[in-house]
């Protein structure tokens, strides 16, 4: 029996008969459920799917607030897929953006980046980091991006980020990032996503000020050998805990020596 299913079963002994839809993990402080189904996701080779990232999530923008950090904020999976719809639709609005905002009670300028994950064509998981003082998109995808699907993420969130800081006039420029790892398969896609978002998020910005943050720096420190075979099957294991755990292991101490 391997390691996630180790700690399943350890789960699992106090609910027998559950279904693999019902709740395995629940987190009543951060408000989330994961289900047998999608925890079983975190097993080598499996492709993550909403729940789980967006219970990341939760963890990261927890140690945020719980560390006083300062530089990102994670929205969930669900922020730039109402984003699409609405650019689809043409059925725009700011006001339901800015409803979606209040309900996650985040202040997104006091942060020095605001990252936003991509589920692209149910098939493959990255993210976008706004550099709002830069005026600057970056795009950190563990495969890589043409410059055309780059500028396609741009059209979806413009209106948003326009609206964001109250000018419409603004030249906002895309930025692929070409320095982080880049994954050897193709099933890790979510878990780099994972990984990238817990990794930018740990710099404090407020060490600088906002004014002075280095945003392709930061993202030219993530760094992980994606080369190691065993480097998928640790960092699943790691996040399978930290999800079970309601806590992130790696604390900010740790990375600032």
């Amino acid at each position: 029996m391997d390691f996630i299913q180790s700690k399943f079963h350890q789960k699992q002994q106090n609910r027998r008969g559950s279904a693999d839809e019902s709740p395995i993990i629940s987190n009543e402080r951060l408000n989330y459920e994961i289900s047998r189904s999608s925890f079983e996701r975190l097993q080598p080779g499996r492709w993550l799917n909403d729940e789980v990232i967006n219970a990341y999530i939760k963890l990261i923008n927890d140690r945020t607030a719980q560390k006083s950090l300062t530089n990102a904020y994670v929205l969930n999976t669900f922020f730039y897929t109402m984003l699409e719809e609405m650019a689809k639709r043409g059925d725009y609005s700011f006001t339901k953006i800015e409803r979606c905002l209040r309900r996650q009670k985040v202040d997104l300028k006091a942060y020095a980046l605001t990252l936003i994950p991509v589920n692209l064509t149910h098939s493959h998981w990255l993210f976008l980091a706004v550099d709002f003082k830069a005026w600057t998109v970056y795009v950190i995808d563990s495969i890589g991006c043409a410059q055309e699907l780059a500028q396609g993420y741009l059209d979806v969130v413009r209106p948003f980020l326009n609206d964001f800081q109250g000018n419409s006039s603004i030249q906002w420029t895309i930025e692929v990032t070409q320095s982080i790892p880049k994954q050897l398969n193709g099933f890790d896609c979510g878990l780099c996503t994972c990984v990238n978002m817990e990794l930018l998020s740990r710099t404090n910005a407020s060490q600088t000020g906002l004014m002075f943050f280095d945003t392709r720096k930061a993202i030219g420190s993530i760094r992980y050998d994606m080369g190691d075979h065993l480097f998928s099957e640790d960092a699943r294991k790691r996040v399978a805990v930290e999800l079970m755990f309601g806590e992130l292991l790696t604390s900010v101490e740790q990375q600032q020596q």
